[in-house]
């Protein structure tokens, strides 16, 4: 999901800054579209002071706060996932900077208001060059085991392609 909204964003003229936990992840967000590229761990209260736009967090967790503190006056910050556990967020910065903290759920949007759901898969569907897809494993059926542990322990980059025979 990451790298589609770098891609996506990029290809809109947005100026992409992703943060990731390794190289191999950064260098893929590069050849997305990224402009720049931060290590979690290099996160630096400097480096977070930024005026971004927007922060697409599919993560949550210890990152929120860091990655909330990067938002411009006005700024949006979307909620995508929270693989990364509970985030606490006090909301007087969100009121402070005036920031727009947006739960973002595409599933249930377009099970919700179907011609809204397909009027944006339309919309992505114009891109679809835009995203291409990083294939980072491709196993049997019996792999799936070992490919659900490389997804746990975070060793899987990119997305997982289960080949079934038949």
């Amino acid at each position: 999901m990451g790298l589609a909204a770098v891609a996506l964003a990029a290809h809109e003229g947005a100026h992409v800054v992703a943060v990731a936990s390794s190289q191999q992840r950064l260098d893929l967000a590069r050849a997305a579209g990224a402009h720049e590229g931060v290590l979690i761990d290099r996160v630096t209260p400097q480096i977070a002071r930024r005026d971004i736009d927007v922060v697409f967090d599919p993560v949550g967790g210890a990152l929120a706060m860091p990655a909330l503190r990067t938002l411009r006056r006005g700024g949006r910050y979307l909620i995508i996932g929270f693989v990364g556990g509970k985030t606490a967020v006090p909301l007087n910065r969100a009121l402070i900077k005036e920031i727009e903290i947006l739960g973002v759920r595409a599933g249930e949007y377009a099970r919700q208001d179907p011609a809204a759901g397909r009027r944006h898969i339309a919309a992505i569907d114009a891109r679809a060059a835009v995203l291409q897809p990083q294939i980072g494993a491709e196993v049997a059926l019996e792999g799936v085991a070992g490919l659900i542990d490389a997804m746990a322990d975070g060793t899987l980059v990119g997305k997982a392609v289960v080949a079934v025979a038949g």
